[in-house]
């Protein structure tokens, strides 16, 4: 799992997120209540895909320096936040006192993988300078206050146009580059996208169920985190053939 995430060029926050959790589990059987767990982990920073391991080398430097080295333990504090353009990752630890040493191979490791991505980010905003469309995969950009966030299509649960604008819905709503939903058709050709209204656009695999109402003349989408969306009857058949209910 260690060696998937690390080689990996980005994956999404919830996966770090699970990886971190395992090890807190076995660090928290070694050091039992000396070890205070905080989250701070909103559920749209699941959605966001950022390049690997950036939050367990510093988990393990608070657990191994602060936390373990202390006989009373301490609190480790886990933070996903946004203001506007930036997105904030902290660690913060209690326990024992830091003493500044040289930056260690983690440390090291991390910076080297964050300038990496950001030329990656450059070369993906930059002209294109090839041949044919760009190769942009599962991703796409959203807004965040004046700048970008890129959004993996696997975390999203389906697509609305409200007044030109199209929004992305992940467990929240973020703002996308398009004006059409024909235009994130375009955008993920084969992701088998399913336009269940004029306005709404979803992702089939986010489906958990649908439900009649309204004496059977309206169906109901249920999807991930208990959102239910309403399917046009024009759309219906489709839909129902594409979850292999006809």
């Amino acid at each position: 799992m260690l060696t998937r995430h690390g080689s990996a060029l980005s994956l999404p926050l919830a996966q770090e997120r699970a990886l971190l959790k395992r090890y807190l589990a076995i660090e928290s059987l070694r050091l039992g209540d000396r070890l205070r767990i905080q989250w701070n982990w909103p559920p749209w920073a699941d959605a966001i895909d950022l390049p690997p391991l950036l939050l367990q080398p510093l988990v393990e430097n608070a657990v191994k320096h602060g936390i373990a080295a202390s006989p009373e333990g301490g609190h480790l504090r886990i933070a996903v936040a946004r203001q506007g353009v930036h997105l904030f990752l902290r660690v913060a630890n209690t326990g024992a006192p830091w003493t500044p040493k040289a930056e260690g191979k983690g440390l090291a490791n991390l910076r080297e993988r964050l300038v990496k991505a950001l030329d990656r980010i450059k070369g993906r905003l930059s002209p294109s300078q090839g041949r044919g469309a760009p190769v942009h995969g599962t991703r796409y950009p959203v807004q965040a206050g004046s700048g970008l966030l890129f959004l993996d299509l696997a975390r999203t649960l389906y697509f609305e146009v409200q007044d030109q604008i199209v929004w992305a819905f992940t467990g929240e709503r973020f703002r996308t580059k398009w004006k059409s939903l024909g235009e994130v058709e375009a955008f993920f050709p084969e992701a088998g996208l399913l336009r269940i209204h004029r306005h709404l656009l979803l992702r089939p695999e986010a489906v958990l169920g649908l439900r009649s109402t309204g004496g059977g003349t309206r169906v109901l989408v249920r999807l991930q985190g208990g959102i239910e969306l309403e399917a046009s009857r024009g759309a219906t058949p489709a839909l129902r053939e594409r979850l292999g209910l006809i």
